[in-house]
């Protein structure tokens, strides 16, 4: 689901430097429900009870993050979940000038794929707009 740092990404590649006034209207203009969105998984909400068990883990890998021309280890403890699973939300789009549904459905597409979900978005979180009606 994205968060307001995705919508922020979104835009920003969308968009540019212009891209600040999307991020504030796709927010203001638009409502999820539910609010707090539960992974599925054959359309079931997947119950965590303790790392091993049902998909969940932990993974140990470094990343790296970049600091100014440095590139810095950054151990971490980051839980995944196991494919497959799915999110299902209603998004409601409110009458305004700033974007389209077609705006809105983009900036999913470009956050669930580009951007992603979670921490170390750039090897987990990835995800496809399968259904949009």
């Amino acid at each position: 689901m994205l968060g307001s740092n995705q919508y922020n990404c979104a835009t920003k590649i969308k968009y540019g430097k212009t891209h600040k006034e999307k991020t504030e209207a796709i927010q203001g203009f638009c409502d999820i429900d539910p609010v707090l969105v539960p992974l599925l998984r054959k359309n079931k909400p997947i119950q965590f009870n303790c790392f091993g068990e049902d998909g969940f883990y932990i993974d140990h890998s470094t990343a790296r993050v970049k600091k100014g021309q440095l590139s810095v280890p950054n151990p971490k403890a980051r839980p995944v979940v196991s494919l497959p699973w799915s999110l299902e939300f209603v998004v409601e789009i409110y009458p305004n000038k700033y974007f389209s549904e077609a705006g809105v459905k983009e900036m999913f597409e470009i956050g669930a794929l580009y951007v992603g979900m979670g921490t170390w978005r750039g090897r987990y979180g990835k995800s496809l707009l399968e259904k949009w009606e």
